[in-house]
């Protein structure tokens, strides 16, 4: 679906299940003599394979892969045993942010893919609550956030809390809601950060309906808590996994996909399993902030229980805790824009890192920020005028990982020309791949690029290789920051234009396991060994119906994915094949084709899985003679301000409806129109945000709409736009 509705459609209708990879992957394979990656996650393995494969299909939008919440390259599955020690070893039964004033207002991301923008601001606002109110643009996250290449566009290429701490970190942002408009499509030239966050910790992924004590210590410590989940089946109506009477939800399928980035704000030990749908083996639900605005749930707001399969039990939760004055430093020297995109390390959980920079003025460097990969991690920070000659300036140790600003005792004396250098040993406790770097790899952090002589790393903080030589384009993370004299200025946005060095491996995509392109003919049965993906076609008449399956070894995961003719991507996923009683189930689905054409059919399954079979049976469906039915509310606004266009369109077989809204003058001049393709079988109202700028008086709402079969509406939507 294309356009700004206020419903969810871009990504509830497009969600992909992910595929699972082991971790024990030859892609920790050496870089360089002792320099080596961790390995890639297997989310972002499928993330970047599925974009190549819309891209040789010549599906170019990408609307896409989890169109809202995205993956990060880096493997997070060592932190299973690693824990943030709570400040408290109890907690009370129940807690509630809303009743200590420590949440602004619900917001609506509408029809686009920025749910991690408003997790990212939520949890930043409710840092500042309730003695620094503000409201942070969401829109400039989204649009300057300097990941994502594709002609997706800004506010659909989707997004997760590493990208968000990356902007933050290079004070990018935050900028106030009233500079930049959400979904205006367009970002303000001169903006600048109206906060200086220098802190983001980053809390491990749940590990059991009962691993809740890391949540609630950031709960009670910071404010809200950024977290990702999975939302399957509708948003409104009652299912399997909501219960829309109670705003409670419970998802049970076992897996580490998610697609949605929601906000922690409480949590209730007492809450009843009798008020989810399918009732979860225990009570107790964390209370959840939604950016679906106050209309849905209950005022936006709705529990989810704490045996959820998805919620935090992969990549990591975070809290962004710390906003300062811009006045705290002057300036930031830095080459990660686009912050942590890897993990390298030497084979041991010690490793050092170091930037050498010029200095643009007279100035002095009163404190450092980098990356930690576990909690508990320990640091060293040198400073000097080179590596070779730097000195001790502190050390210390973090309860959290994430990004952490050290301020130094003693500040280094800089001179305008002159070169200086900083350093940081670092040591996490878990992980042998401690140091943060920044590089390109393909569908994520093109813009990313680097020169000799920028970063170095070193195994024992002695014997230092420039970075570049082993991993092209690539940049520890590793900041400075001054006081005093005039600094570099962080840019707002890194260019997102691709680097011309090609992405060093891993992420290369010439290493992703498995997109059979050409597809083979698709025969009606097809059964083969596979620890990749395949892709087959089907061509398809108009009016048929088409009914694939997939089935495997019990216990292991397979997917089905189908792609149509031309540039519109249709997902139909029937979910997983799942072990029970040591049977496996089918994965399905039913699709009416509403065009005649070739049709894709993308079959994934774990690496190893084994054989599957896949199989399809081609039925006609019912001639389509009915147009669709099209409303529209009247709406009062006063010149100037922003309304929303009310209008629902519903065509019972559908399922493609081009629906057109305009308005118009009395005598029927267009003042304002837009136009969209949409799935629609419901009698839903969308809304389109409205900037009005006309003259006083009164305007008509005109909705009209077209299905896939050609049928004009069989009834107009008609209403009035009064304009005070």
């Amino acid at each position: 679906m294309h356009g700004a509705f206020g419903k969810r459609f871009g990504w509830l209708a497009l969600v992909a299940a992910l595929f699972v990879l082991s971790v024990a992957t030859p892609l920790a394979a050496a870089i360089g003599p002792d320099l080596r990656a961790a390995p890639l996650s297997a989310e972002f393995l499928r993330y970047q394979a599925d974009l190549k494969l819309r891209h040789t299909l010549g599906l170019d939008r990408i609307p896409g892969f989890r169109p809202g919440l995205i993956p990060a390259p880096m493997d997070r599955s060592y932190l299973k045993d690693i824990r943030s020690a709570p400040p408290m070893t109890t907690y009370a039964s129940t807690y509630d942010l809303r009743t200590q004033g420590k949440l602004t207002s619900v917001k609506d991301q509408g029809a686009y893919g920025t749910c991690w923008t408003f997790a990212t601001f939520g949890s930043l606002e409710s840092y500042l609550m309730p003695g620094d109110p503000e409201d942070f643009s969401e829109d400039n996250l989204a649009r300057q956030s300097g990941y994502g290449v594709f002609s997706d566009g800004a506010y659909d290429h989707g997004g997760n809390a590493w990208m968000s701490t990356a902007y933050l970190a290079r004070w990018g942002g935050p900028v106030n809601e009233s500079e930049d408009a959400y979904g205006d499509s367009t970002t303000p030239s001169g903006l600048s950060a109206r906060k200086h966050v220098q802190q983001v910790d980053w809390i491990p992924p749940r590990t059991s309906s009962t691993d809740n004590d890391g949540v609630k210590a950031a709960l009670t410590q910071f404010g809200a808590v950024y977290v990702s989940m999975m939302w399957e089946g509708d948003t409104n109506s009652t299912t399997t996994y909501f219960n829309a009477s109670t705003s409670a939800y419970y998802d049970y399928n076992a897996g580490t996909s998610t697609d949605h980035a929601v906000l922690i704000v409480g949590w209730d030990d007492n809450y009843s399993a009798s008020n989810f749908s399918t009732a979860p083996p225990g009570n107790g639900a964390f209370i959840i902030r939604n950016s679906w605005g106050t209309s849905w749930g209950q005022s936006g707001f709705f529990y989810i229980s704490y045996y959820d399969t998805r919620l935090g039990r992969s990549g990591i939760m975070a809290t962004f805790n710390n906003a300062e004055s811009t006045s705290n430093y002057s300036g930031i020297y830095q080459y990660d824009t686009l912050g942590d995109i890897a993990d390298y390390g030497f084979s041991s959980s010690a490793g050092w890192l170091g930037n050498v920079f010029t200095a643009q003025s007279t100035a002095s460097v009163s404190a450092v920020g980098f990356y930690t990969e576990t909690p508990n991690s320990t640091y060293e920070v040198y400073t000097g005028s080179s590596l070779a000659s730097k000195t001790l300036s502190t050390s210390g140790s973090f309860a959290y990982m994430g990004y952490h600003t050290v301020t130094l005792p003693s500040p280094l004396s800089i001179t305008s020309g002159q070169q200086f250098a900083v350093a940081v040993k670092v040591t996490s406790p878990g992980t042998t791949f401690p140091i943060a770097i920044e590089y390109p790899t393909t569908g994520y952090s093109e813009a990313a690029t680097a020169s000799s002589g920028q970063s170095y790393v070193s195994q024992d903080g002695s014997s230092w290789t420039d970075l570049t030589i082993d991993v092209p384009d690539g940049n520890v993370c590793l900041k400075a920051y001054t006081t005093g004299g005039s600094s570099p200025s962080p840019s707002a946005s890194p260019s997102t234009s691709p680097s011309p060095s090609p992405s060093p491996s891993p992420g290369n995509d010439d290493d992703i396991p498995g997109v059979a392109i050409p597809a083979s003919p698709f025969d009606g049965n097809a059964s083969r060994d596979t620890d990749m993906n395949d892709v087959f076609y089907v061509d398809l008449e108009a009016g048929e119906t088409l009914t694939a399956s997939i089935t495997g070894p019990a216990g292991t995961d397979f997917d089905l994915y189908l792609y149509p003719p031309g540039t519109t991507t249709v997902n139909q996923d029937g979910g997983t094949v799942a072990a029970a009683n040591g049977n496996s189930y089918p994965d399905a689905f039913t699709y009416a084709a509403s065009e005649s054409g070739r049709y894709y059919l993308d079959v994934w399954a774990y690496v190893g899985a084994g054989s599957y079979t896949v199989t399809y049976s081609v039925s006609s469906t019912p001639a389509d003679n009915v147009g669709p039915q099209c409303y529209a509310k009247n709406v009062t606004v006063k010149h100037g301000k922003v309304c929303k266009i009310y209008f629902k369109v519903y065509d019972a077989q559908g399922p493609e409806v081009t629906t057109v809204v305009k308005i118009t003058t009395r005598s029927g001049a267009v003042k304002k129109k837009w136009s969209w393709g949409y799935d629609t079988n419901s009698a839903t109202w969308y809304y389109t945000k409205y900037p009005c700028r006309l003259a006083k008086g009164t305007y008509k709402i005109v909705v009209t709409g077209k299905d896939s079969a050609g049928n004009p509406q069989s009834r107009i939507g008609r209403a009035t736009l009064t304009v005070k």
